[in-house]
């Protein structure tokens, strides 16, 4: 083979080759070949049975596909790649769930008349399926019935929209750390380890040359899912007064999907190290007030933590933990009277200045955890929705995956105390 076949024969000259091979612009084949390929991929996309969602919103956090295409934050992908793998390209964007959730937010949400409304849902919807969208909005605006055939690409949208819409209104222990969002199933971070500068320097006398360390991180995220299927006969019924479990058995799958993401945060919780300061039970009484100060308590853990170079902020415990915080008289002023928290939520950390206090029922009882947020991480990962038919057996159904993680990034940025409340 001479030298000038083998140039030609690698791979930068071939692509420069097919380049140059392309039709030209503006000619007819190549208008020939642009309508046909968009004709594909808008026949793709017709066809969808999968989406994908990027909640990532700090663009340090969002990575480029294979293919170099970047998502754009909160927003929902056509799923399959069009090279037949499954895996997200980032190409199609199909809706901006961040402009439909600051819709809901806002004031027009509740004052907008049908007509109004329906022209704000269209316009979260990109360019590609807009469309299609538009007519499955009108049809379902005229009360028509549609069948699982029609709009079967808008309709899994829909799903996944209302299945992220309940994560993102129950979900409330997530505030107590700190969230970090990305589309990809690992991040990578850097720990560093301090170093002292010298303290005295005589005449004359240079200071030491010291430097400090880091450490590569890089944090995996953990995949959870669910499916759920009906038959056709339960897609056929004619339910009394409009109520379709189907729809209930989509809200479970999204409201158990929050429970384990709660759970992953409450086990990075537990994980912390225990206090050196012993706690003594908040609830005990002499005569007229309380007997231990959980401020003073506090106050220590404070010290601790500080110690590390950290600034605790937050405290975290179970409502009825909790509860005789709220109670005690070196906190009320006054009298022990029950102070009951019963569901999950940010409560008043009385005496506190500048602090955050969050219950949730996932942590353990009888323990409080005091820590500085930016220690305590949770990782939010992309999701996929994906519907199936099975011919066979008349069934169908759909598949949702969620990649996420909670971890302790700074040890030393939390403690825990237990021994705190009576069993």
């Amino acid at each position: 083979m001479s030298d000038i076949t083998q140039l030609l024969n690698k791979q930068q000259y071939q692509k420069v080759a097919q380049r140059y091979m392309q039709p030209a612009e503006g000619s007819i084949e190549k208008q020939v070949h642009d309508f046909t390929r968009s004709e594909l991929k808008s026949n793709r996309i017709s066809q969808a049975k999968s989406y994908w969602y990027n909640p990532a919103v700090d663009h340090d956090l969002i990575e480029k596909s294979q293919e170099g295409y970047r998502p754009e934050p909160q927003s929902i992908y056509f799923g399959e790649s069009f090279d037949g793998g499954n895996r997200p390209t980032w190409e199609v964007k199909c809706f901006d769930y961040g402009a439909y959730s600051n819709y809901l937010h806002s004031a027009d949400a509740s004052t907008d008349s049908h007509a109004s409304r329906f022209d704000s849902l269209v316009g979260v919807f990109g360019p590609e399926i807009s469309g299609q969208a538009y007519e499955y909005l009108r049809s379902k605006e005229a009360g028509g019935t549609i069948t699982s055939s029609d709009f079967s690409n808008i309709q899994i949208l829909a799903n996944f929209i209302d299945i992220l819409d309940v994560q993102q209104r129950q979900f409330s222990i997530i505030n107590a750390v700190t969230t970090k969002a990305t589309n990809t199933l690992a991040i990578q971070t850097l720990a560093y380890s301090r170093f002292g500068i010298t303290e005295e320097i005589g005449e004359l006398e240079s200071p030491e040359s010291r430097k400090g360390q880091f450490t590569s991180q890089t944090f995996k995220l953990k995949k959870l899912g669910g499916l759920i299927a009906w038959s056709d006969e339960a897609e056929m019924q004619n339910w009394a007064s409009g109520v379709n479990p189907i729809d209930y058995t989509r809200q479970n799958l999204a409201s158990d999907a929050v429970r384990i993401k709660a759970g992953k945060i409450a086990a990075s919780l537990a994980s912390l190290t225990t206090a050196s300061t012993s706690a003594a039970d908040w609830s005990a009484y002499t005569t007229d007030h309380s007997t231990t100060n959980p401020l003073i308590f506090i106050q220590n853990v404070y010290n601790e933590i500080y110690a590390n170079y950290g600034t605790m902020d937050t405290i975290a415990s179970t409502p009825r933990t909790y509860s005789f915080f709220a109670s005690n008289t070196h906190v009320s002023g006054q009298t022990a009277s029950p102070a009951i928290v019963l569901g999950p939520g940010q409560v008043p950390a009385k005496g506190l200045t500048g602090y955050q206090w969050y219950v949730d029922p996932s942590l353990t009882e009888n323990y409080v955890y005091m820590y500085d947020k930016r220690g305590i991480w949770f990782l939010q990962g992309p999701s996929k929705i994906e519907n199936y038919r099975n011919s066979q057996t008349g069934e169908n159904g759909v598949i949702y995956r969620e990649w996420c993680n909670s971890f302790v990034k700074e040890t030393g940025f939390g403690k825990k105390a237990t021994g705190i409340s009576p069993t």
